[in-house]
């Protein structure tokens, strides 16, 4: 079989396996684990471990949440090796601190308005190198499938692993569509990771939004929470990278 149809089979297989109703992932991985509990992917997690936390139902009970894509890969190797995750279900694959791995997950979210069906996309990554969790996409969905996103920048020689797995997302899902907050936090993630140029980048993505904003409100007005979350975080990643407010 080739590399593509292999790939779009597992993608099937995982939509199938997150939707169903028999036992997922996060089930039989508790049966092993009795301590495993739901939650967001931790640092410094296995693979198994990740997968599991992906699986976990989501705790949001207006909200509908499923797995729709899944891709897995080890990247230690040039190209990327796919994995099977039928295989590392049942145990016919087992991961290794001797090799690095990357997840790919595109999240459908679901909810009822009226009479009507919303739906919201998105699609993230987990890096993995030497078998634990570090650099990271994560989404997870509130009410109304209002998204939280937690986001870890890489650092060093993992850099390039992660903007392989931007390139796939992108491939993928098209353009990762930034809210304003969402994209300052990014760029204050990347000035953690000491990643200045790629925090510049986040600041002016940010501005045009920023921008179009705060020029729709009315003098006198106080302005809605989502902007003024935006202005504070907009004023910490400028000082952080030494830029004068405008």
């Amino acid at each position: 079989m080739s590399r593509r149809p292999a790939r779009r089979a597992a993608w099937l297989a995982a939509l199938l396996l997150g939707s169903g109703c028999a036992s997922t992932y996060y089930d039989e991985y508790r049966t092993r684990h009795p301590g495993f509990e739901a939650g967001a992917p931790r640092e410094g997690a296995a693979l198994e471990e990740v997968l599991a936390s992906l699986y976990a139902p989501n705790p949001v009970e207006t909200v509908e949440v499923e797995i729709a894509e899944l891709e897995i890969s080890r990247s230690d190797v040039e190209p990327w090796a796919d994995l099977r995750f039928e295989a590392l279900r049942s145990g016919d694959f087992t991961s290794s601190d001797d090799a690095g791995y990357v997840v790919l997950v595109g999240w459908r979210c679901r909810f009822k308005e009226g009479l009507r069906e919303q739906e919201s996309l998105r699609t993230g990554y987990y890096l993995l190198p030497g078998n634990r969790l570090g650099a990271r996409d994560h989404y997870a969905f509130r009410d109304r499938c209002a998204l939280r996103n937690e986001f870890v920048a890489a650092r060093g020689a993992l850099v390039p692993i992660e903007r392989e797995a931007m390139r796939r997302v992108a491939a993928r899902s098209g353009a990762t569509r930034l809210e304003l907050s969402q994209a300052y936090r990014r760029g204050l993630a990347y000035v953690e990771a000491g990643r200045l140029d790629d925090a510049s980048a986040m600041l002016v993505v940010g501005e045009r939004g920023y921008r179009a904003a705060t020029s729709q409100l009315v003098v006198g007005q106080t302005a809605p929470e989502s902007v003024r979350e935006a202005t504070r975080l907009r004023a910490n990643l400028m000082r952080a990278l030494g830029v004068e407010a405008r």
